[in-house]
């Protein structure tokens, strides 16, 4: 399946007030398929640090929600920093460790406060069921951990994951490396981004 250059990113400026909430077309048939596989929670697995997943995350969040799923778009490793004027708000479960970042129509963007290294799948583990109760489906975005040791915990606590390499960088043989070091019925797929 071919995805937008830009990974679907949307302006320089542009955010979910904009009106640029609305996904790009190219991600309903992968947001129907991860549907049509049943799990509530699944992962947007990189194979490096240099492959952009956030852009891909929230068009495929928002298509999910577009299909009427109530989602929540999680991604564990945010910088408050970079999050700049974001509103945060403290939501129930892991002890305060879910923080509200955004609402758009059936999908709210959360991130987890980390601690220090090692602690995302035990946030992650803390989490997810409180996600689970509140939310149809729930995307994490698996990118800025150790490769390791916390993408394998973490692919442990979601129902499945989508590898994503980049378009013209990422080679046959390292989709397949960490394809191999997953259990077969954890990988939903592989897609690549530009």
């Amino acid at each position: 399946m071919g995805l937008p250059p830009d990974g679907g990113a949307p302006p320089d400026g542009a955010d979910a007030a904009d009106g640029a909430d609305r996904p790009d077309l190219a991600y309903f048939p992968l947001a129907r398929r991860l549907v049509g596989k049943g799990h509530a929670s699944f992962g947007l697995l990189p194979v490096d640090l240099d492959t952009p997943l956030f852009p891909l995350a929230r068009h495929l969040a928002r298509a999910l929600g577009e299909l009427g799923e109530r989602v929540a778009l999680v991604a564990p490793w945010a910088d408050w920093k970079a999050l700049g004027a974001a509103t945060a708000e403290r939501g129930p479960g892991a002890e305060g460790d879910v923080l509200a970042v955004s609402r758009s129509r059936n999908v709210t963007e959360v991130t987890l406060v980390r601690g220090s290294s090692g602690q995302i799948p035990r946030t992650l583990e803390q989490a997810n069921p409180h996600l689970r109760s509140e939310f149809s489906r729930v995307l994490f975005d698996l990118s800025g951990m150790d490769v390791t040791s916390e993408q394998s915990e973490a692919v442990d606590l979601v129902g499945g994951v989508v590898i994503v390499g980049r378009a013209g960088r990422t080679t046959e043989k390292t989709l397949a490396r960490l394809r191999d070091s997953l259990s077969p019925s954890r990988v939903l797929g592989v897609i690549l981004v530009a």
